[in-house]
């Protein structure tokens, strides 16, 4: 929650960390006084001195993006994290906060923090609004988002809801679009042949949540699951885009979130063969694509509440300087060079355009 918290302020401008220690940098004229300056200016906002100060302790505390991400989190994460380990029968920590996490966070000097806002505030509102609202209605709302065209057996997300362990699907708007795993709540697609966008974009269920041993309880959940079609950038669950770019791309992609998330990231290909994957936190990833070959991809960004597809393309043409006026001469590569090139990154036509890798220039490739 504090990471979304920061992801919200991140968005506004009187809520960043970053001012408050450009400003206090400013005052310096040597990199040792901008230091020192900035060491105060953090100082300040935390423990007030530069020194172990238990008495006046978070006394000018800010609700600053940033600084609840670096700070306060760390702080919480471990005191909490601490408590579970004491829990599991584990030996009791008791972590000198200052040294850990105050005094660090004082000299990191390095790390600085935007000037100016990131994000659209009523997108992160709305994915906010939709993460945590259900947990405040009798009647919970999950939203889901998965891309068309998936195959039976696909996971859209787990149902969540504390003090149950069993789960029934009471209804839907497709028949037998879906089923729900009775013991664990996680909901999987049932008929591949339905997952058309243009056809259903949207499905509702209507699911009960009960346990058997103690009667009395029962709670009830609306499920909406939304289908994006699997070309160009989708909307996710939550109102707010997510980006992809540069699309197509050559060596690198970057995948930015609206809002701070945990994330499970997987690439495949069109015939469903995975690439890559891996666990991420986050609002901003870049993934290597400099080995990938040539062709259409998919990432599936997938969290707690949402499970979204984005299609992207990677382009393997090493670009090469065109020939001078003067055929005998070239401007960046020796001929046995462009042959190499050409053949091993298989440019398919003698009209593709090309790079060179080196100075960047554009050009016709060589027959």
């Amino acid at each position: 929650m504090i990471l979304d918290q920061d992801s919200l302020l991140r968005t506004r401008q009187e809520c960043l960390t970053g001012p408050w220690m450009a400003d206090a940098r400013k005052i310096g004229t040597t990199e040792s006084e901008k230091n020192l300056f900035e060491r105060n200016a953090r100082a300040l906002i935390t423990t007030w001195k530069t020194t172990a100060n238990m008495s006046l302790n978070d006394y000018s505390f800010r609700e600053w993006a940033g600084l609840m991400k670096d700070y306060y989190y760390k702080r919480w994460k471990l005191f909490i994290d601490d408590l579970a380990g004491q829990l599991d029968g584990k030996a009791a920590i008791n972590y000198d906060f200052y040294n850990v996490v105050e005094k660090l966070f004082q000299i990191r000097y390095s790390v600085s923090y935007p000037t100016s806002p990131q994000g659209d505030e009523i997108a992160v509102s709305k994915y906010l609004y939709e993460k945590y609202m259900p947990l405040f209605n009798g009647t919970q709302k999950r939203i889901y988002t998965i891309s068309e065209n998936q195959p039976k057996g696909t996971e859209v997300g787990t149902l969540n809801i504390t003090g149950a362990n069993t789960f029934e699907l009471q209804g839907q708007s497709v028949t037998d679009a879906f089923v729900i795993d009775a013991s664990t709540g996680k909901i999987t697609v049932n008929k591949a042949e339905v997952m058309l966008q243009s056809e259903n974009p949207t499905f509702t269920l209507r699911i009960k949540a009960t346990n058997p041993a103690n009667p009395s309880f029962a709670e009830y959940a609306d499920v909406t699951i939304n289908l994006t079609a699997t070309s160009g950038i989708a909307e996710n669950s939550y109102g707010a885009q997510v980006r992809l770019f540069p699309n197509p791309t050559r060596s690198s992609l970057t995948v930015q979130l609206p809002a701070e998330q945990r994330v499970q990231l997987t690439v495949s290909n069109e015939k469903g063969t995975i690439l890559l994957q891996r666990q991420e936190s986050g609002t901003e990833f870049l993934l290597d694509t400099i080995n990938i070959a040539p062709g259409v991809y998919f990432l599936n960004i997938k969290s707690d509440f949402t499970n979204n597809s984005y299609k992207f393309l990677v382009k393997k043409i090493i670009l090469i300087k065109s020939l001078l006026s003067d055929k005998n001469k070239i401007s960046c590569h020796r001929v046995q060079e462009i042959l190499f090139f050409t053949t091993y990154y298989k440019v398919l036509a003698p009209s593709d355009k090309l790079e060179c890798p080196i100075c960047g220039s554009f050009c016709n490739s060589v027959a």
